[in-house]
C-alpha cells in the first residue's frame, strides 16, 4: 500500500544508495522492521536497533536536506542514540566541516558501483579471469539466457529453495534473511516492477539475477544466485544481465 507514495518520491528525488528502493525496503521489512515517517515533506525511513534509532537518507530535495536532518536530531529525545546510516557523499559533505556531528565511513557496508560498459564487455587485463571463466562455461555447457517472466516464477522459487538448502540456510541467520527477501521479490515480481534474468541448462534454471532502476543513470542488482557446481556460471549471469537488462544505464550498483 505504501508503494505509490515511495514511487512518487523516488521518481522526483532519485537516490544514490542501493537501500533506497521500495523493493529493497519491502523485501527486507521483516528483518529490519522498517518504519516510515515524514517531516517537512520528506520521507524518512528508520528502524530501532538495540535501543538506538538508525535513519536512512531523507528522501526529498537536496537543498533543504541538512535542515531536515538537523530537525530529526532535535526532535528525538536526547537520551536516545540516533544516527543516519548508508548516506551518500552528497549528504555527508553538508556536515564535513561541522564539529557538532561525527562522520565515519562504513566500508563494510559500502555500495559497489561499476561502469556498465566494464561489466558488459569485460575489456582489459583486469577482467582476464572473468573472461576465461565465461569462455569455459560457454565451451562446456549448452545454455540459454532469458529475461525472467511470470511464467518462470515457480521454477525460480524451486531454484532458490535448492540453492539455500545446499548451504544449510536454517543454520545461518544471514542466509535465512536473504532467502526471505528473495522470496518476497519473486512472489511479488510483477507488483514490484523489477526485472530479472535467468540462465537455463536443459530447461532448468541454474542462475538468477534481479534488479531495477535506481536513478537516471544507475541500475541496482538486488540478488544474484547461481549453481556453483557449474564453473563460470556466476560470471556469465553477471555479464548477460548487464548486457540485457542493464541496457541504457551508465552504471550498475551491485
Amino acid at each position: 500500500e505504501d508503494k505509490p507514495m515511495f514511487d512518487r518520491m523516488l521518481r522526483s528525488f532519485r537516490p544514490e544508495t542501493s537501500e533506497l528502493t521500495f523493493t529493497n525496503l519491502f523485501a527486507w521489512r521483516n528483518v529490519y522492521q522498517f518504519s516510515v515517517s515524514s517531516l517537512f515533506g520528506y520521507l524518512i525511513v528508520l528502524r530501532e536497533r538495540d535501543g538506538a534509532l538508525e535513519l536512512l537518507d531523507p528522501i526529498g530535495p537536496i537543498w533543504t536536506k541538512r535542515a531536515v536532518i538537523e530537525a530529526c536530531f532535535q526532535r528525538i529525545p536526547p537520551q536516545t542514540s540516533v544516527s543516519f546510516v548508508k548516506l551518500p557523499q552528497i549528504t555527508t559533505s553538508m556536515f564535513a566541516d561541522d564539529s557538532q556531528y561525527s562522520l565515519s565511513q562504513d566500508r563494510d557496508n559500502s555500495d559497489y558501483v561499476y561502469s556498465n560498459a566494464d561489466l558488459t564487455f569485460l575489456r582489459g587485463n583486469g577482467y582476464d579471469g572473468k573472461r576465461n571463466q565465461i569462455k569455459r562455461f560457454n565451451k562446456s555447457t549448452t545454455f540459454e539466457y532469458l529475461p525472467l517472466t511470470d511464467s518462470d516464477i515457480s521454477d525460480a522459487l524451486a531454484f532458490e529453495r535448492q540453492w539455500y538448502q545446499s548451504r544449510d540456510c536454517a543454520g545461518d541467520d544471514s542466509l535465512l534473511h536473504e532467502r526471505q527477501a528473495l522470496e518476497e521479490m519473486l512472489l511479488n515480481f510483477t507488483a514490484l516492477g523489477i526485472v530479472g534474468g535467468i540462465i537455463k541448462v536443459g530447461g532448468k534454471i541454474v542462475a538468477l539475477s534481479l534488479g531495477e532502476c535506481l536513478n537516471s543513470d544507475t541500475m541496482v542488482v538486488h540478488i544474484e544466485k547461481a549453481d556453483a557446481a557449474l564453473p563460470g556460471v556466476y560470471q556469465t549471469i553477471n555479464m548477460l544481465f548487464a548486457q540485457s537488462e542493464g541496457e541504457g544505464f551508465a552504471f550498475i550498483n551491485r
